[in-house]
Parts: structure tokens; sequence; C-alpha cells
């Protein structure tokens, strides 16, 4: 259908049948966000108990968890498994999406990851790592990341590295600081190109042993393969982010 101009589009826009009645989720939501930018919520930002919540707002506890699960796609709260909802904190300004070479934790978490936790540890080619690699590896190193905000976990990485791509950069495997370095950026310098696959995992915390990521283990899943300037695979990543820790954004030109 082709929209005329002027008082034909106005007298076709008034013919449409728009609903009669805000649904009664999204007036809740509404009046929500009011609150929340109000700072009622000031306190820890921490949202009341649904049930409170629902009697202050005269609304069912299922209109009202509708209500807070658009807050929590739209990114102004966050809903922790038995702890409740939180008031998302200013987040910092993303530069970039999944589009650039770089590490994607970076690009996805949408608050300043203010800690690394990382772990690594050295062992014999498998058939896994000739699956994902293409070829037999002898010797791979296993590298743990876990990113975190004030503490708590916001993401995790699991990394297998072939021996020779560590022996091409120089990396002292005894320099910790400077191996986690290589890791979270410098490979991405070395690197010509990647393939990432985005999906969805419900088992992330299988990954993530030391740690549980999720209570409910719904997670981001970014497969990641780094390729050298000869065009061979030199370091292959699983990025697991719960979902209420980040989202994915791809700036298209």
């Amino acid at each position: 259908m082709i929209i005329g101009k002027g008082s034909d589009t106005l007298s076709m826009l008034n013919k449409i049948n728009y609903p009669k009645k805000t649904p009664r989720c999204i007036a809740v939501y509404n009046k929500l966000f009011e609150m929340i930018k109000s700072g009622k919520f000031s306190e820890e930002n921490r949202l009341p108990a649904e049930i409170e919540l629902a009697k202050e707002m005269s609304v069912s506890r299922s209109t009202l968890r509708q209500a807070l699960e658009l807050l929590q796609e739209d990114g102004i709260i966050k809903s922790i498994q038995g702890k409740g909802s939180f008031i998302v904190k200013e987040r910092i300004k993303v530069e970039d999406g999944l589009e650039l070479l770089k590490n994607p934790i970076y690009s996805v978490v949408t608050q300043e990851i203010t800690e690394v936790e990382f772990e690594f540890r050295i062992e014999p080619g498998n058939d896994y790592t000739t699956e994902i690699f293409g070829k037999q590896i002898s010797i791979v190193i296993f590298a743990d990341r876990w990113f975190k905000i004030d503490g708590e976990i916001v993401a995790y990485t699991i990394s297998v590295i072939p021996a020779e791509t560590v022996l091409a950069g120089k990396i002292d495997l005894n320099d910790r600081e400077k191996f986690l370095n290589y890791l979270n950026e410098e490979i991405y310098k070395v690197a010509k190109s990647s393939i990432l696959k985005v999906s969805f995992s419900e088992i992330g915390n299988i990954s993530s042993v030391k740690y549980r990521l999720s209570k409910d283990n719904r997670c981001h899943l970014l497969s990641e393969t780094l390729y050298g300037k000869d065009g061979a695979p030199i370091m292959y990543n699983k990025h697991y982010i719960p979902l209420e820790s980040g989202e994915l954004i791809i700036y298209r030109k």
C-alpha cells in the first residue's frame, strides 16, 4: 500500500483502528520507568519484592512480571534469581559492536569490567583440538577467564591456544599478566580475520565449573575462531555472557 500525502494521509491514518486502551503491563512499565528515573528506588538500586510492588501498583503479580520482563529487555533493570530486581547502573558508552576484530566480551557486557580472574593449563592435543583447528596439535593451552564487575561474575571465556601461537607471540607463560593481556587484547592485533558464531546456551555453567554464571543457565554464546596472516587458526574461544549481563550490538552502515 502506498500512502499519499497531506490530507489524504491524515484521512487514511484516522481510519486505522488503534487499540482503545493501553495494555495493563505497558501502563505498569511506564509507571515503574517513571519511578526509577525519579529516584524512588534509590536504596541499593533494588526494587521492592514482587508481592509488595504488585500491591503498591494495584496489579496482579503476572501483570507486574510482564512489566519487569519488558524493563529487563530494555536494559533498565536486571533480575537475579533469588535476590530480586535491580536497577542497572549507568552503562558504559560502547563505541563499537561485534563488527570489529576485538575481544567481544568488552563489546557485549554493558558495564565496565573491573577484574579478570585467570587460570590456564597445558595439555596434549586430542580429538577435540584436532576438530576445532582442522589439524593435529601436539600441545595446547586451555585458558579460563572470569570477567567480573565489583566481584560479580558477568562473563566467562574458555580459550584453546596451540603452543605454536604462544611461541610465535614470544609469550612467557610465567608472566601471567602479560599472557592475560595477550589473550584479551594483543592476539586480536595479530589476527587477520575471525569467524564469530552467535548462539544461545543453557549449559554455560557446565563449562565454568569453578563459578556459577547464571542461576537459570541462560547465556549468550559466542564461538570464535581467530586466524593468522597465513589463514591458519591461532586461537579458539567460547564466550559465555549471561543474558542479564550484556546485549549483542552490531553497527551497520
